[in-house]
């Protein structure tokens, strides 16, 4: 996971009691509304969803269009501030749609936020270019202020390390106006800055510094993302334990599943870097669930790429190949949004392809014979499925999962799981038949229970078919009554069976 992607917090956060702010706006300038959107949607006193409430009930207010631009742009802000970084862009472009050629102090604050976005994504030149718009917008010199600050840091964060002085001089205007929070962000950008310029004593004092204003002013988030850095510097200088502490602080303080997810991430990192790939796995896994439940597509391909490359290592590529397919589909879901195949990105999607490969010249090694369903010729249905479900414990142990991880990836209790391990041991084996091997390896993503309902269903078919597709014979081979061999029988697709077993099923009902 790199440390790049993960270390970018929104660029901008100057936090004001928002409703001071609602009560002393002078609401007759775009400029002024902008300032005031900035404010209101860095959650000083509330929480992400009541700060978008509130700017969304603004926007409907029957405001002009340049001003309710404005508004759903904090709402952007709110939705960036999460992780959701497709309809968060979107309502931007929405915004932007919304103001006039002569709404110039609103596209200004626009576009400043789609740099802010940008940044976060990695895309430096573009977010360059953009700016380059700015100055020809407007003449408030707070965004002007901020434009420039915006520069300074895209700049050094694209390998450029001489505007240490334009960030200088951008912190003591930001301390003139007392902008506390961007006070902090400023002295944690130029700690990011003396980083990379290996000057790490001067590095630590400044994110220090932006951790003492952090905490005068109880800004948690501003807290999380500082110790976040000041993790990812001890991991650059291979003091793991130093920078698993710090980022475990980072983590406590986050404020939103966005930044707990990828601090997550940076921990499988540092762990996986370490040598403790158990618990990297631990990490990523945690990071990865935390991700789907809370659409953070955007973290996928990262968290995913790390994951598999770790049980690539461990000779484990069933695992690997399920999780290079997880990131694959994420990254292009991101791709079709516009953003650029680079990075994770790029990189997922290269594994995944050179995967698939890998799995298709083993097919042709290694599993000859996977169509060949002859073991089941002799078993009924309920020893079949202890036969499978001992081929899928067995393969599934083998990944070093824990037994809770394993029953949360196939949705059992551990209950389940014991009385399925106690029941198929008879049919345990070191080397299970080619065909389940593959079965269980092109449907590691199913629960236990469709994974058992699918197996059922094939062992119908082809137990049907050494019947003679006589319904009678078929109950008993399956050893089960033939009602429920009419049952099971009724759930199989005509449509999916060869033809003359549709005439079959034609001729019995």
């Amino acid at each position: 996971m790199s440390a790049n992607i993960y270390s970018i917090p929104p660029l901008f956060h100057p936090a004001l009691d928002w409703q001071l702010a609602v009560e002393s706006q002078p609401l007759g300038a775009e400029a002024k509304w902008a300032e005031f959107v900035a404010h209101v949607s860095q959650f000083s006193e509330m929480d992400i969803p009541e700060a978008q409430r509130v700017l969304e009930q603004l926007s409907n207010a029957g405001l002009e269009p340049a001003w309710r631009a404005i508004l759903l742009t904090g709402v952007a802000r709110c939705q960036i501030h999460r992780g959701d970084f497709i309809r968060g862009p979107q309502s931007l472009g929405q915004a932007y749609s919304l103001t006039k050629t002569i709404d110039r102090d609103a596209r200004a604050f626009i576009i400043l936020e789609m740099v802010s976005v940008l940044a976060i994504t990695g895309q430096y030149p573009l977010g360059i270019i953009l700016l380059e718009r700015v100055p020809y917008l407007t003449q408030s010199e707070y965004l002007l202020h901020i434009t420039n600050y915006y520069w300074a840091v895209l700049n050094s964060r694209s390998g450029d390390l001489e505007f240490l002085d334009v960030l200088e001089d951008s912190l003591a205007y930001f301390r003139s106006v007392s902008e506390w929070a961007t006070v902090a962000y400023h002295l944690k950008n130029i700690g990011n800055a003396c980083r990379k310029q290996q000057n790490f004593i001067a590095a630590e004092h400044k994110y220090q510094q932006a951790l003492d204003v952090a905490i005068e002013y109880r800004y948690t988030h501003i807290q999380s993302a500082v110790l976040h850095d000041m993790g990812m510097m001890q991991f650059h200088l291979q003091n793991y334990s130093a920078a698993r502490d710090l980022l475990g602080q980072a983590y406590n303080r986050a404020d939103s599943h966005y930044t707990r997810t990828f601090t997550l991430g940076n921990l499988g990192l540092v762990c996986q870097r370490a040598g403790y790939s158990k618990e990297g796995i631990q990490y990523y896994e945690k990071a990865l669930n935390q991700a789907g439940q809370h659409g953070l597509d955007f973290l996928v391909p990262s968290i995913a790429c790390n994951l598999a490359e770790i049980y690539e290592q461990e000779i484990k590529q069933d695992m690997a190949q399920v999780l290079y397919k997880t990131g694959y589909e994420s990254a292009m879901c991101l791709l079709s949004q516009h953003y650029p195949c680079s990075g994770f990105r790029k990189r997922v999607i290269e594994k995944y392809i050179q995967s698939l490969k890998l799995h298709s010249n083993q097919s042709l090694e290694q599993f000859a014979d996977s169509d060949d369903l002859s073991f089941l010729d002799d078993k009924t249905l309920k020893q079949a499925r202890a036969h499978f479900q001992s081929a899928l414990l067995s393969i599934l142990s083998d990944t070093e999962m824990s037994i809770q991880q394993l029953c949360r990836r196939l949705n059992i209790s551990r209950r389940t799981y014991y009385v399925a391990k106690d029941r198929s041991a008879e049919f345990a084996s070191d080397t299970p038949p080619a065909f389940l091997q593959k079965f269980i390896r092109e449907n590691l993503d199913q629960t236990w229970k469709e994974l058992n309902s699918r197996f059922d269903t094939l062992v119908i078919k082809h137990l049907w078919e050494r019947s003679h597709h006589n319904k009678k014979s078929l109950s008993q081979k399956l050893g089960i009554s033939y009602q429920r061999t009419l049952q099971l029988t009724a759930n199989i697709s005509a449509t999916s069976l060869p033809v003359p077993i549709q005439e079959e099923i034609r001729s019995q009902s």
